[in-house]
């Protein structure tokens, strides 16, 4: 999306998803040198479903933040299986805070 140019400068608008995608990996990066080992655990396996629901949305051309966080619920409900329910709920929770921060 091409945003109006002022004084010769032309400013490309980048797309909300890509912007709270990156919010979101930021807000992991950031307290991985305090984060416990669950924490840690739960925020590598959210990356994952983070990147994958993002280019999804770029796909299917989902532009809205709560889609995307829909999408990124669905994607971890989706893979309960490949988790224990404790780690399920430990992702889960991590997931939440990263939401809520």
């Amino acid at each position: 999306m091409m945003m109006p140019a002022f004084a010769g400068i032309c400013f490309v608008a980048e797309p909300m998803i890509e912007l709270f995608e990156q919010e979101l990996l930021e807000k992991i990066d950031n307290y991985v040198e305090t984060a416990s080992d669950d924490e840690l655990f739960a925020s590598g396996y959210l990356r994952g479903h983070i990147s994958l629901c993002a280019a999804d949305c770029e796909e299917q051309g989902i532009e809205g933040k709560t889609d995307f966080i829909r999408m990124i619920n669905e994607s971890l409900e989706n893979a309960k299986n490949e988790l224990s329910p404790a780690d399920y709920i430990i992702v889960k929770r991590e997931l939440d805070k990263l939401l809520i921060s």
